[in-house]
């Protein structure tokens, strides 16, 4: 996890659930669903152009179909003498070592070589890294492994060391590895997930390791969480909120528990997810009454409240404090205790605390909110789009004149502004028939107060919609003109 900056934590604290962004995961697409990808089908070439067919256990070929082929290869990886340790017994390819079909007898002295550090092993000190270095020299895309895949499955190696062979096999561009991952953590998942959560470091390795640990989190939910704290990597916070998504109940208890944690790293990790999580508990309240039941959504939303107050008791730590207001406003509960200092907050600059971390409360104390958004609004820089944006996605029935009123006087300071307003205009005609009479009487007023070209730039706005209070507003934005040089959509000279 990165340093206790506000501007490591301004991503996913201030703004809304739609601007996330996964796309420094490359190993997760379409919200992380998809498992660890399958090798290609068919046909891989074996060394010396041999052909080779994938077999029933995702063998891609066989050591005994190519025997001499494959001596080559084991020497190239082992060095001469490891031929004794290959060879068939008979001369021939009858034998095998149990277990791995087609793998040659004698392979067990492959085995102890490359068992340094398994349990009660006394293989040679540094084999799994001498083994992987020839796989990767080997070049899986080449014509795919020099042994079956069921051999690395079968080799009596620590966790550290199993991965640090296919660490390198994945390097070297080969897909199976990624069933072989998934394996290793189902298994052993508490040795495996914190050196897996430290491929995301490795730009090489980062996508099968983000795609490998979300596929399989429900192996170990609350171990995964710790790991990825402990990866301090953008990637590893990355996948943090994609988990804070797709499990909740999971990354509350893990909030709860960093929030109240001496460590500064776990506050700080605390701070990254909870505003999306508490957003989370207040947009989709419904849903989770229905799918898990008041009682579990109930919990959830204590365990952040009580994650925010463990945050904000810390006075040396005012730099998260905006996160934990941000959680603390989008709960009904505690909003009307800490609304206003919330609003100091805002005003303040506090980075993790934007513009659309207090929308929550619009509608339930539009006079406050709306009177920190007026003085956001009159200083220069990004804010005052921040806060058309928020004032354009809420509904906020109860803030709907009072938010028009705001928007027009900014639009009469800074005319230059009037694409953003237009956002706004645009957006409010998605919160249906309510908004007729407020967007009606805001458009009069600015086609008799703007000139030309804010009028016409509020009406782009509306281009391409083509409901009846659209085609109303644009009406009154773009009357009829007999110049034909007023007209840009025309060509000249043609009305």
């Amino acid at each position: 996890m990165p340093a206790a900056t506000p501007g490591g934590l301004a991503a996913g604290a201030g703004e809304g659930v739609a601007g996330e962004s996964w796309s420094d995961l490359p190993g997760l697409r379409n919200g992380g669903h998809a498992g660890a990808a399958a090798p290609n089908a068919c046909e891989a070439r074996a060394p010396g152009g041999a052909a080779a067919e994938a077999g029933a256990a995702g063998t891609f070929w066989s050591v005994s179909a190519a025997p001499q082929q494959g001596r080559e290869r084991t020497t190239e990886v082992f060095g001469a003498g490891a031929h004794s340790g290959l060879a068939t017994e008979s001369g021939g390819g009858g034998a095998s070592w149990p277990g791995i079909p087609g793998l040659p007898a004698g392979a067990e002295r492959v085995t102890e070589a490359a068992g340094a550090g398994a349990p009660g092993g006394r293989g040679a000190a540094g084999a799994p890294g001498g083994l992987a270095g020839g796989g990767e020299r080997q070049s899986v895309a080449q014509g795919g492994p020099f042994l079956p895949w069921d051999f690395w499955r079968s080799l009596p190696l620590t966790v550290e060391a199993r991965l640090d062979v296919l660490r390198v096999l994945v390097r070297a561009g080969a897909e199976e590895p990624g069933r072989l991952l998934g394996e290793v953590v189902a298994r052993e998942p508490g040795a495996a997930l914190p050196p897996l959560c430290r491929w995301l470091a490795d730009e090489r390795l980062s996508g099968i390791a983000a795609e490998t640990l979300f596929a399989h989190r429900h192996v170990a939910l609350d171990e995964l969480a710790e790991a990825l704290v402990d990866a301090a990597h953008p990637r590893a916070d990355a996948l943090l909120r994609a988990l804070a998504q797709a499990e909740p109940s999971a990354l509350a208890r893990a909030v709860d528990r960093w929030a109240h944690d001496p460590r500064p790293e776990r506050h700080v990790a605390a701070a990254t997810v909870l505003p999306l999580l508490a957003r989370q508990a207040a947009t989709a309240s419904t849903a989770a009454c229905a799918t898990k039941g008041a009682a579990g959504a109930a919990a959830e939303r204590t365990l952040l409240r009580l994650a925010a107050e463990a945050l904000l008791a810390r006075e040396d730590e005012a730099s998260l404090h905006g996160a934990a207001y941000a959680a603390l406003i989008s709960d009904p509960a505690a909003r009307p205790k800490r609304l206003r200092e919330a609003v100091d907050r805002y005003l303040a600059g506090d980075p993790l605390l934007g513009a659309a971390a207090l929308a929550p409360a619009l509608d339930s104390d539009p006079a406050l909110v709306l009177t920190g958004y007026a003085a956001r609004l009159r200083e220069p820089g990004e804010e005052a789009a921040a806060v058309l944006r928020a004032l354009g996605a809420t509904p906020a029935p109860r803030a709907r004149t009072g938010a028009a009123r705001l928007v027009r006087e900014h639009l009469q300071r800074r005319p230059e502004a009037a694409a953003q307003v237009g956002g706004w205009l645009r957006a409010r005609l998605g919160h249906g028939p309510a908004e007729r009479e407020t967007l009606l009487a805001f458009v009069r007023d600015a086609a008799t107060e703007q000139p030309e070209p804010v009028r016409w730039r509020l009406a782009e706005a509306l281009a391409d919609l083509d409901c009846v209070l659209a085609r109303e507003l644009r009406a009154l934005l773009r009357p009829a003109v007999t110049s034909p040089m007023r007209i840009p959509d025309q060509a000249h000279g043609k009305v």
